[in-house]
């Protein structure tokens, strides 16, 4: 039996700091954006209304599409693990190519990272944001012996790979991307989908910990990155990742953990 596609129904407040703000924030008006998964297109609306920016996309949906539509030059309903970008989009370059909460659902996606290089204009910029596996609520679950799948968020179940701020890097620097900027996202264990999660069988002093790490929520982290290491001119793109800050003092009995998201940024020569 086929899982029934989800679709995600989010919304752009410049008053609350979520990926798809520091995203939408870090694009100049009237520039090239290729939405890369762009959904039912809540960023492309954003940037349509308010920055008057050209739009092209990619959404896995017929759905999707369907609301997206309106706010984007050209958008292909297609698996992004299959679309050949650069006949997609022939002759076409971006002064910003996003990938908002997308990677993570990719088996390969330093593959359509490597895509991206061809389509980005002089100085162009990668924007990502992506979840951040090692989240304060993550990590006591799995220390209580739970991994439990939701239909959004950190655990999405059609999520393929798991990222850290360090993995994260890693996966951009491979791909001979220069991260330029990491940015977190915070965001308190009680309004993330790990409110329920209980501290009460950890330790003060492990608890202590988790909430010292620099951990994001399970929405996304982001990057600007551009090209980066090869013989020629460098571009830039930047990443943004959430991370958990600790903003209470530990009480004598176990808190509720707050916890951030992940944003990094990078650039990349071509």
């Amino acid at each position: 039996m086929t899982r029934e596609h989800h679709v995600y129904t989010r919304h752009i407040d410049l008053q609350q700091r979520s990926s798809l703000s520091v995203l939408a924030n870090k694009i100049q008006p009237g520039t090239r954006v290729l939405d890369l998964g762009c959904g039912p297109g809540v960023l492309g609306q954003y940037l349509h209304e308010h920055k008057a920016c050209i739009l092209d996309g990619v959404t896995f949906s017929a759905e999707e599409a369907a609301l997206a539509r309106p706010y984007y030059r050209d958008l292909a309903v297609a698996d992004l693990e299959q679309i050949n970008l650069a006949e997609a989009f022939a002759l076409r370059q971006y002064d910003y190519i996003v990938c908002a909460d997308v990677l993570e659902h990719l088996r390969q996606p330093e593959q359509l990272l490597a895509d991206c290089r061809d389509l980005l204009a002089e100085n162009g910029e990668v924007l990502v944001s992506i979840p951040n596996a090692g989240y304060c609520g993550l990590v006591m679950e799995l220390m209580q012996g739970e991994l439990r799948y939701r239909e959004e968020g950190l655990l999405d179940a059609t999520h393929l790979r798991f990222f850290t701020r360090q993995s994260l890097l890693r996966l951009m620097q491979a791909g001979q991307w220069s991260v330029q900027s990491l940015e977190t996202i915070d965001r308190p264990l009680d309004e993330s989908e790990f409110a329920r999660t209980t501290a009460d069988s950890l330790p003060p002093a492990v608890m202590r910990y988790l909430l010292a790490q620099p951990m994001r929520w399970p929405t996304s982290s982001s990057a600007v990155s551009g090209p980066a290491a090869m013989p020629l001119q460098p571009r830039p793109m930047r990443c943004w990742r959430s991370r958990a800050s600790p903003t209470r003092r530990m009480p004598a009995s176990p808190p509720t953990c707050t916890g951030p998201m992940p944003a990094s940024s990078a650039s990349r020569t071509s």
